[in-house]
C-alpha cells in the first residue's frame, strides 16, 4: 500500500468506527509489503510485525485513530512504543559543542565520544591603556548529543590562566536543560593543573552550561518592552554602542532628586540585570506604596546595560574593543599615563554618553551594580577613596546598608567587602570615585556572588536570578531609609560610624572565599 492511500484510509476507518486493532493492522501491511521503505524519512529494514520501527509507527497512528473516534482507555503495549526515548534506538553519536549564540563563548580542544569533552575560554581583546591584558572567564555554550543516564566530563583546559582563576575556588557551575531555569552542577577547580571540571549525569540529550545564568540581548528587549509599555516609565536611547546597539535608558518618577542606576558595564556579571529587572518590577508597580513614595521623591534614570556588545560577544569585562568601561570615567595621568584619555567616543562611547546626560540631569545618588568572582556575598563598595568623600556620606552609605541587610537576609555580613582608600587614594577613573568627585553624591557600587551567599546558601541553585530580582525589588526598602537626607547637609561625627564603612578600612581575611 502506497503511504499516501494511508491517511485517507485510516480517517475512514475512524468515521465508520472501525475497530483500532483493525487499523494498526493496516499500518503493519502498509510497513511490511517491502523489505526496505522509506515512511517519512525513517528507513525502515527488516519489517517483520514485531520491528521497532513497525510496532512505533503502528502505535503512533493507532493512538491517533483512537483520538479521531474520541476513544479513551488503557495504551496497549504497542502503543506504549511510542513514549520510547528514540535515541535508544538510534547509533551513539560524539558530543556536539557550540557557542554560536547570544553571549556564547567556548572554544572545542577535543571531544573523546560521549565520554569527555576539553574546551577552553575564549579570551577578549586586549584592553589597552587600563588593565593591559587579554580578560577571559566567561563561557557559555551547548552541548548535544549527551547519552541521557550516561556520565559525561566537561573540562575547561586554561581556567588557571583567566582573569579571576582563584574565584574558580568554592565555584558550582550553572546548568539547564531549557535555558531558562538554572541549577548548579558539582565543579572541581584543580589549582594546580589550572583545570575546571564539571561531570555531569544529563537527564536529557541536550544541556547548557554558563559561568552565570544569562540576561540575553533578547531578554534586555523583552525587559525594555515592558517598561515601554508601563504609563510610569519613558524609555530612550542615549546613543549608541561600538556596534551601534542602543544604550537603553529607562526614566521614571517625577520627583527632584536625581538617582541613577547603571548595571552590567562588566558584560559577563549577568546578575546585575537580573537585579535590575526585578528593580524595575517593583518601581513601576502602580500598586506598591513605597514605588510610589520614591517615585515623588526622586527621577530614576535606569541603564539595564551598559555594555551590549560584550554582552552579545560572550565577554566578561570589556566592550566591543576591549575597554574596560569601569575604567573609564574619567582621566588618571597618574594610574595611566598622560596621553590616555577618558572617556571617549572612539574607545568607550557607552560612558561618554551616559556622562553627558549626568551632567544635564545632575545626580544626586548613584548605583553601579556588579558582581563579584571571588567572594561569596552581597556587598557594597563605597567611593570613601574619592575627592569630597565625608563623613556625612559615610553615615548615608552606613544606614543604607543597614537598611538593605534589614530587607534582605541575602545582603549579608556587612563587614566583608574590598576594603575603603584612604580620602584622595581611590582610582578616579571608576564609576562610584568618578561621580562622587563630580556630583558630591553618594556613590556605591553593589557586588554580587558568581557563587552563593555564604550566610545564606542555596545549595541546588547557588546565587540565582530569582534572588538577584529579590534584591533588586528589596532595594526600594533601603533606598527609602535615605531618600530624604540625600542632599540634606549635617554634621556627623565619627564616633557614630562602624569600623566598615570608614576611610581606610581594612577587610579581614575572607577565609570562606575557598568554601564549597
Amino acid at each position: 500500500m502506497h503511504r499516501a492511500l494511508l491517511v485517507p484510509r485510516l480517517c475512514r476507518a475512524a468515521r465508520h468506527g472501525r475497530e483500532q486493532q483493525a487499523c494498526i493492522a493496516m499500518i503493519h501491511k502498509c510497513v511490511n509489503t517491502s523489505a526496505s521503505r522509506d515512511l517519512d524519512g525513517f528507513a525502515i529494514e527488516n519489517n517483520t510485525t514485531t520491528s521497532p520501527v513497525a510496532a512505533g509507527v503502528a502505535a503512533a497512528l493507532g493512538m491517533l485513530v483512537t483520538f479521531a473516534m474520541g476513544g479513551g482507555g488503557t495504551a496497549s503495549c504497542e502503543e506504549s512504543a511510542l513514549f520510547a526515548r528514540p535515541s535508544s534506538q538510534l547509533p551513539i553519536k560524539p558530543v556536539s559543542i557550540t557557542s554560536n549564540f547570544d553571549s556564547g563563548n567556548i572554544e572545542i580542544v577535543k571531544i573523546d565520544g560521549s565520554a569527555q569533552v576539553d574546551l577552553k575560554i575564549r579570551s577578549e581583546p586586549f584592553t589597552e591603556g587600563t588593565d593591559k591584558t587579554c580578560h577571559a572567564q566567561w563561557f557559555h555554550f551547548k552541548a548535544s548529543n549527551l547519552v541521557v543516564g550516561k556520565i559525561c566530563t566537561f573540562r575547561l583546559l586554561n581556567a588557571g590562566k583567566c582573569s579571576y582563576a582563584p574565584g574558580f575556588a568554592g565555584y558550582r557551575t550553572c546548568c539547564s536543560y531549557d535555558h531558562e531555569t538554572w541549577f548548579r552542577v558539582p565543579t572541581d577547580y584543580h589549582e594546580k593543573e589550572g583545570v575546571l571540571t564539571f561531570p555531569l549525569v544529563p537527564e536529557h540529550d541536550t544541556v547548557w552550561f554558563a559561568y552565570f545564568a544569562p540576561f540575553s540581548y533578547e531578554e534586555h528587549q523583552r525587559l525594555i518592552a515592558r517598561c515601554q509599555q508601563s504609563p510610569l516609565a519613558r524609555v530612550t536611547s542615549l546613543g549608541h554602542s561600538l556596534d551601534g546597539r542602543d544604550i537603553d535608558l529607562v526614566r521614571v518618577g517625577t520627583g527632584h532628586l536625581q538617582a541613577w542606576i547603571t548595571a552590567r558595564q562588566h558584560p559577563g556579571e549577568s546578575m546585575a540585570e537580573h537585579w535590575v529587572d526585578g528593580f524595575l518590577a517593583r518601581l513601576l508597580d502602580p500598586d506598591d506604596a513605597l514605588a510610589k513614595r520614591l517615585r515623588a521623591l526622586c527621577t530614576f534614570h535606569v541603564v539595564p546595560n551598559v555594555n551590549p556588545d560584550g554582552s552579545v560577544r560572550g565577554h566578561l569585562r570589556t566592550n566591543a574593543c576591549g575597554a574596560n568601561l569601569n575604567r573609564e570615567w574619567a582621566s588618571s595621568p597618574e594610574h595611566y599615563g598622560e596621553d590616555y584619555k577618558a572617556p571617549t567616543m572612539k574607545r568607550s562611547p557607552e560612558v561618554f554618553q551616559i556622562l553627558r546626560e549626568m551632567d544635564s540631569t545632575g545626580v544626586d545618588f548613584f548605583l553601579d551594580v556588579h558582581g563579584d568572582e571571588n567572594l561569596p556575598h552581597n556587598f557594597f563598595a563605597g567611593a570613601q577613596g574619592a575627592h569630597g568623600w565625608t563623613n556625612r556620606l559615610s553615615f548615608l552609605l552606613q544606614r543604607l546598608a543597614e537598611a538593605y541587610q534589614a530587607a534582605n537576609p541575602d545582603f549579608g555580613n556587612l563587614a566583608y567587602n574590598y576594603g575603603n582608600d584612604e580620602v584622595g587614594k581611590a582610582n578616579p577613573t571608576t564609576a562610584d570615585a568618578a561621580v562622587t568627585a563630580r556630583f558630591g553624591c553618594l556613590s556605591v557600587t553593589l557586588e554580587q556572588p558568581f557563587k552563593d551567599c555564604f550566610d545564606t546558601p542555596e545549595p541546588s541553585c547557588g546565587w540565582s536570578p530569582a534572588r538577584c530580582r529579590h534584591l533588586g525589588t528589596s532595594f526600594l526598602d533601603a533606598l527609602a531609609a535615605i531618600v530624604k537626607d540625600l542632599r540634606r547637609d549635617f554634621e556627623v561625627d565619627d564616633a557614630r560610624l562602624s569600623s566598615w564603612v570608614k576611610p581606610g578600612y581594612n577587610c579581614p581575611n575572607a577565609a570562606e572565599c575557598s568554601w564549597r
